[in-house]
């Protein structure tokens, strides 16, 4: 039996003789820390430029604890992007064959390590558009409502993005929302959505379900879920599943040829740091487009077989890959970011991002359970604070979702006042989440430290809540 982040996190404590909650380990931690290099290639925010009234002088970074939301920009991003611009000075319309990302080629840069991070042949990834444009073209094309099997899931709790998309797809279809739009729910009392509940509801409405639209990662639990299982129960009652990956990706390990997934989208600005509103990327099998035998339902120049494209046939000349869904020309300026990205995640290594993972997400668990008396148990009314999350490190990825009992909002502004920049969402969940490649065993630390003074702070009658 596998040990636990916090049984492992204790161990290496004992070797070095150290309390595993005490500063010190922290920071032995950081100095074994085989990724810790990958710290300096990414810029991190000053207080000073995101907390008002700091000393503008001072040189002090910031806890950064949100690339579940926006990563940090790597430092390279500059360097990439600049060139683009040159290489546009220097040459005008050459510049679509010529240069570090000619523009007429240049979403094939990132295709293979793109491929490579989410398990994929190169054939079955596109970078493309957002996400909402994506999911929105996948499902124009493959969501086919045919007598009773005419039905749309997706989770009560999605981002609400996917659920307008979905909405708009069974609308699109003709077909009323209240017969067509299955909400999975979470039971009543629970935060988390359970996998046999999803499996049951393929089981037993299967044979009504056209499609499923699903999050490898729930963007407000943090919960990760088992894509392959799933995928395979929803294939053999005949439904479409369309993974959004929007948590998932540079997050939790992804196997998508191997898992059969036939679908999936997702965006590049959270954990690949490319930037907001930067590309997306889809992914569509070879098994899946060639069962199919579907034509985008929308198309566009740039879905034509590069040999032909310049042909100007008025007959659509499909690619015979993932590409075949590309409506316009990349833009170089935005695939400059995500090169910058993934050359890090390539030179980091999976195996490595995962493991740091795996102590430095547990031992913010650990410190919250030991300094704070936080818990997973929502029915524990004495907790002060609640870890949302799965406690198996297997259904979950970087992201701890923690709820807060007493005056959420006020902590969440002392958090940025003092320089530790996560997210809140309401009513009472701040979202932290200690990315492997840039933060540190002492950043998790000293947020938890910096949390013990918050409750210390907020128990005391001098501080005045200005109308929060």
């Amino acid at each position: 039996m596998e040990r636990s982040p916090a049984e492992e996190l204790r161990s290496m404590a004992q070797e070095l003789g150290l309390r595993v909650n005490s500063p010190e380990f922290a920071k032995a931690m950081d100095g074994a820390d085989p990724l810790r290099r990958f710290r300096e290639r990414f810029c991190i925010p000053r207080v000073k430029d995101v907390v008002d009234g700091t000393d503008p002088g001072s040189t002090k970074e910031c806890i950064y604890l949100c690339g579940h939301s926006l990563g940090l920009k790597p430092k390279s991003t500059d360097e990439y992007v600049q060139k683009v611009l040159d290489n546009w000075a220097r040459t005008g319309v050459e510049s679509h064959f010529r240069g570090k990302f000619p523009a007429a080629s240049c979403e094939a840069a990132p295709k293979k390590m793109t491929a490579d991070l989410v398990g994929a042949h190169e054939d079955e990834v596109v970078v493309m558009n957002g996400l909402t444009v994506n999911l929105h073209l996948l499902m124009l094309t493959y969501y086919k409502p045919r007598g009773k099997r005419c039905k749309l899931v997706i989770e009560w709790d999605a981002f609400p993005s996917d659920v307008y998309a979905a909405q708009s797809q069974v609308e699109h279809q003709g077909l009323d929302l209240e017969s067509n739009l299955i909400y999975l729910r979470a039971r009543e009392g629970e935060q988390l959505l359970r996998e046999e509940d999803i499996l049951d509801l393929i089981e037993t409405q299967g044979e009504t379900i056209a499609m499923l639209l699903l999050p490898g990662v729930q963007y407000y639990t943090g919960q990760s879920f088992d894509i392959k299982k799933i995928t395979d129960a929803a294939r053999s009652k005949g439904c479409v599943i369309v993974w959004d990956l929007a948590h998932a990706v540079g997050n939790v390990k992804l196997r998508l040829s191997d898992w059969n997934v036939d679908l999936a989208a997702w965006c590049s600005y959270k954990y690949l740091n490319s930037g907001a509103g930067c590309l997306g990327a889809a992914f569509v099998s070879r098994r899946f487009q060639e069962s199919q035998g579907l034509l985008p339902a929308l198309r566009g120049w740039w879905g034509v077989k590069p040999q032909t494209k310049f042909t100007m046939l008025r007959e659509f000349d499909p690619c015979t890959t993932a590409d075949v869904f590309k409506l316009s020309n990349c833009p170089p300026l935005l695939v400059a970011p995500i090169m910058a990205s993934l050359e890090i995640f390539t030179e980091a290594g999976e195996d490595a991002r995962l493991r740091k993972q795996f102590l430095l997400t547990g031992y913010l668990e650990l410190l919250l359970e030991e300094e704070l008396g936080a818990n997973h148990d929502l029915a524990d009314a004495a907790a002060p604070f609640h870890i949302i999350t799965p406690r198996d490190p297997a259904a979950r990825g970087t992201q701890l979702s923690i709820h807060i009992r007493h005056r959420p909002p006020e902590v969440h502004k002392l958090f940025h006042a003092k320089g530790i920049i996560c997210d809140f969402r309401a009513p009472s969940v701040i979202r932290l989440a200690p990315v492997p490649l840039y933060n540190s065993y002492s950043d998790v630390w000293n947020c938890i430290d910096i949390l013990k003074g918050i409750v210390k702070e907020l128990a005391s009658s001098s501080y005045q809540t200005n109308g929060c």
